[in-house]
């Protein structure tokens, strides 16, 4: 969708709570603002989903057959049992991405034109399945193939040119 060329808005957020589906989320606050032809959600940051969110967002389209669109978003402290109760149990987890990417009509991304980098960090991971545990054991080398607790785990994903590098 095209935004118009005359619109010019800004919204400041700050709302108690949020419901949207089976999701709550509490302290939503940043700024929204439509201009040049681009909206703008600037350092919305909320909690929900056992987790501190922030976020900062661009989508452009001067025209209906391509936009844009970028983004910066961090989960921090993730709560696993909150997310899903048949998750490994985990002390602390974040996540951070940031993306941008050719759209095309369909808001579908352009893959050769998508850029990301994506950061996951975790403490105190125990896995209570051995049998999970046995075959990552293998695959990185764990020194102690017994013990089924990952004492911390960081992992950098790059995108570029449609190609995926871990």
């Amino acid at each position: 969708f095209v935004i118009p060329k005359n619109l010019d808005f800004e919204l400041q957020t700050d709302f108690r709570k949020i419901f949207y589906e089976k999701v709550t989320f509490n302290d939503v606050r940043g700024a929204v603002d439509i201009r040049n032809q681009s909206v703008y959600l600037k350092q919305l940051s909320m909690k929900g989903m056992g987790s501190d969110m922030n976020t900062t967002l661009v989508y452009q389209a001067k025209s209906p057959e391509e936009g844009f669109a970028g983004f910066d978003f961090r989960l921090h402290n993730i709560n696993i049992g909150k997310l899903v109760d048949f998750a490994p149990s985990l002390d602390t987890i974040d996540f951070n991405v940031a993306a941008a990417a050719s759209l095309d009509s369909a808001l579908n991304i352009k893959i050769p034109t998508m850029r990301s980098a994506i950061h996951v960090k975790g403490d105190s991971l125990v896995l209570m399945d051995g049998e999970t545990f046995a075959e990552i054991s293998k695959k990185f080398f764990f020194k102690n193939k017994k013990r089924n607790m990952i004492d911390s785990i960081s992992v950098n994903i790059g995108i570029k040119d449609g190609n995926v590098t871990v």
